[in-house]
């Protein structure tokens, strides 16, 4: 079985695909870091990232489901390097979904969706070449297509 990891800035179209790949695809686990990220307000922007981070990858090696489905929104870096070490620890397939759009469509995707156009501290997604990465621009292709392409992917 599989770890699916949807990723991307904010307003790149995780939720919306999450939406499709639920209907197509089974999960045993589905995490969202959206829903921890409510649960610490008090805690400064890079504390609620660590702790939002470390939450997930403890759930999910606690857990040790057979298939899983995680959103959050970074696509590099230490994150993802321990979601990928515990989907090896668990034998699982690891397979990354990285999403992103012009900068300008995100921006107007965020002012549309939460009246502004602040986007964080994201920068821009860099496309990687590796196999276990799947890259979309959801500018150009719609959750739909996105979902239909990953799962041909991992029923490859």
């Amino acid at each position: 079985m599989y770890y699916l990891y949807v990723c991307g800035p904010p307003c790149s179209g995780k939720t919306s695909l999450i939406q499709v790949l639920v209907k197509m695809l089974s999960f045993e686990v589905s995490i969202s870091g959206d829903q921890y990220w409510a649960k610490w307000p008090e805690l400064s922007f890079e504390e609620r990232v660590k702790a939002v981070n470390a939450r997930i990858v403890n759930e999910l090696a606690s857990a040790r489901p057979s298939s899983a489905l995680i959103e959050w929104v970074p696509w590099n870096g230490k994150f993802v390097t321990d979601l990928i070490g515990v989907a090896h620890d668990n034998n699982r397939i690891f397979q990354q979904v990285v999403l992103t759009a012009d900068h300008q469509v995100l921006k107007n995707r965020k002012l549309a969706r939460d009246g502004d156009s602040d986007l964080g501290c994201c920068p821009p997604v860099i496309v990687p070449s590796s196999t276990s990465v799947l890259w979309f621009d959801t500018g150009t292709v719609s959750p739909s297509g996105i979902a239909d392409a990953v799962k041909k992917h991992l029923e490859a």
